[in-house]
């Protein structure tokens, strides 16, 4: 959602200076953020599925486990998202450079 906004401001600045701009700060602090939480997300459910196996009660073990590492699973799909939001940071426009000409 961040990373949206400052794309569409950078493209509205972009067509107002007649040119290409250096992307802004913006857009790689979020594209960064984001992939950040999202490695942490999933680094600490696993972690807390490994622990719901090792400790609890024989009733509640296997569901917490479960449950933790099932949640992580579901991470990697925003996870892939935010990989590719860093990746297209480094790639030209697919339109080109812009000019008002």
């Amino acid at each position: 959602m961040a990373h949206d906004a400052a794309e569409k401001a950078h493209l509205k600045a972009e067509w107002a200076h007649c040119g290409d701009l250096p992307l802004t700060w913006q857009m790689y602090a979020s594209a960064y953020g984001a992939l950040a939480c999202g490695l942490g997300s999933v680094v600490l459910l696993v972690l807390l599925a490994m622990r719901g196996e090792r400790h609890g009660s024989a009733s509640l073990r296997g569901w917490r486990g479960g449950v933790a590492l099932a949640s992580a699973l579901l991470g990697l799909l925003p996870l892939l998202a935010e990989i590719i939001i860093v990746w297209h940071l480094y790639q030209p426009a697919p339109g080109g450079t812009i000019s008002c000409v």
